[in-house]
C-alpha cells in the first residue's frame, strides 16, 4: 500500500513538471520546480508483515530547460477573389469616377483657397502700399504748404518792409523837399532882398555919374537893363522903360557906362550878369 502511494506521488510529480515545462514554452519563462511533496504514513491496524526492504528514493527532478517556441505556422493563401461582374465592374468604375471627381473638387477648392488667400494677401498688400503712398503724398502736401505759406510770410514781410522804407524814405524826401524848400525860400528871399539892397545902392551909382540936362523933369523914373562882368564891370547898358524922352533915356544910359564897375553885392549869390535897376533922380 505504502508502495502504491509513492508510486502516484511520483507519477503526479512528473505530470506537474511536464505541464510547467510545456508552459514555459509558451511563456518564454522558468518555471521553479516545486518543493518535494511529504507523505505522513498512517499506521495499519492490520497484523504487521515482515519487513520488506527499502524502495530507491527517486532522483531529484532536473532543472527545466528552455526550448525554442516553436515556429508559429504559415498563413494560409487566401484564396482567390472571384471575377468582378458587369455591374460590378460599372460600380467600381462610377465609384472610382466620383473619388476623383471628389479629389479633383477638393484640389479646385484647395487652388481657390490658396488664391483667394494669395489675392487677399496681394489686395491687403497694395492697400498698404496705396496707404503709404497715400500719407507720403499727405506728407509731402502739408510740407509743400508749409513751406510755401512760410514764404508767403516772408514775401509778406519782404513787402511790409519795403514799403515801410518806401514810406520812410518818402517821409525822409518829403521833409529835405520841405526842408529845402523852406531853405530855398529862405535863400531867395534874402537874395531878393539882397539884390534889391545891390539895385539901390547901383542906382544911387548912377546918380552920381548922371549929368541932368536943363530941360529935365524934376522927377521921373525909368529901368535900365545891365550886362555885367563878374567883376562889376558894365558890358552893355539899355533903359528898357523910357524915362520919358529918348534924350533922357540915353543921359541915364551914359551914366551908367560912367559907373562902372557896379558894386558887387555882398553875398556873392546875390550876383546876376543880367540885372535891372530902376533909376530915378531922387534917391527914396
Amino acid at each position: 500500500m505504502i508502495e502504491r502511494r509513492y508510486l502516484v506521488a511520483a507519477i503526479g510529480l512528473h505530470v506537474v513538471i511536464f505541464a510547467l515545462m510545456f508552459a514555459s514554452a509558451f511563456f518564454h519563462r522558468k518555471i521553479v520546480a516545486p518543493a518535494p511533496i511529504e507523505a505522513v504514513l498512517i499506521a495499519d491496524s492490520r497484523p504487521a508483515l515482515a519487513p520488506r526492504p527499502t524502495p530507491p528514493q527517486p532522483e531529484p527532478p532536473q532543472p527545466p530547460v528552455e526550448q525554442t517556441p516553436p515556429e508559429p505556422p504559415k498563413p494560409v493563401p487566401p484564396p482567390p477573389k472571384p471575377e468582378p461582374t458587369e455591374a460590378q465592374k460599372l460600380e467600381q468604375q462610377k465609384k472610382k469616377e466620383a473619388l476623383e471627381e471628389q479629389k479633383r473638387q477638393a484640389e479646385t477648392a484647395r487652388k481657390e483657397k490658396e488664391a483667394e488667400i494669395k489675392a487677399d494677401a496681394e489686395r491687403k498688400k497694395q492697400e498698404e502700399q496705396q496707404r503709404k503712398a497715400e500719407a507720403e503724398q499727405k506728407r509731402q502736401e502739408e510740407l509743400r504748404q508749409k513751406q510755401e505759406e512760410e514764404q508767403r510770410q516772408k514775401e509778406i514781410a519782404a513787402e511790409q518792409e519795403r514799403i515801410k522804407r518806401e514810406a520812410e524814405a518818402a517821409e525822409a524826401a518829403r521833409r529835405k523837399a520841405a526842408m529845402d524848400a523852406a531853405l530855398a525860400a529862405e535863400q531867395a528871399a534874402r537874395i531878393q532882398a539882397a539884390q534889391a539892397d545891390w539895385g539901390q545902392v547901383m542906382a544911387a551909382r548912377i546918380r552920381k555919374f548922371w549929368i541932368r540936362s536943363p530941360t529935365a523933369p524934376n522927377d521921373f523914373s525909368c529901368t535900365v537893363a545891365m550886362q555885367l562882368m563878374p567883376d562889376g564891370q558894365v558890358q552893355s547898358a539899355k533903359v528898357v522903360s523910357s524915362c520919358g524922352d529918348p534924350q533922357l533915356d540915353r543921359s541915364v544910359e551914359a551914366a551908367v557906362i560912367k559907373a562902372s564897375p557896379m558894386p558887387l553885392p555882398p553875398d556873392p549869390k546875390a550876383f546876376v550878369p543880367n540885372v535891372t535897376v530902376n533909376f530915378t533922380p531922387h534917391a527914396g
